[in-house]
């Protein structure tokens, strides 16, 4: 069962990029010594019930995150059109150097 202090630590895993010990912190208001919360904090990612709110947590994050980027590329690509039909190359420059950096082609 997941209890609301479980749900919160789900949650707060999630926002906090994986930071379980902060995530327990934060869900159960404790000041507890840090290995304290090192081991509860472990022990609560292998709840079954915690670990799958985190899973469907994650994947909402991951759709979300995808259509995001799916819809910021769109909108740079059609700048990037206008600038060139009106000749606006420093513009179409730059909307493409973003849609670049976004998709990782100068690493």
């Amino acid at each position: 069962m997941l209890t609301v202090k479980k749900q919160a630590f789900a949650d707060e895993y999630v926002a906090n990029s994986g930071n379980a010990s902060a995530a327990y912190r934060h869900a159960y208001n404790t000041h507890a010594a840090p290995h304290t919360i090192a081991v509860e904090a472990s022990r609560l990612l292998t709840d079954p019930d915690v670990a799958l709110r985190v899973s469907a947590l994650r994947e909402a994050v991951s759709v979300h995150s995808r259509l995001t980027a799916a819809a910021l590329s769109s909108q740079l690509q059609e700048i990037s059109r206008a600038a060139i039909e009106r000749k606006q190359f420093g513009t179409a420059i730059r909307s493409l150097k973003l849609l670049g950096d976004m998709i990782g082609a100068f690493r």
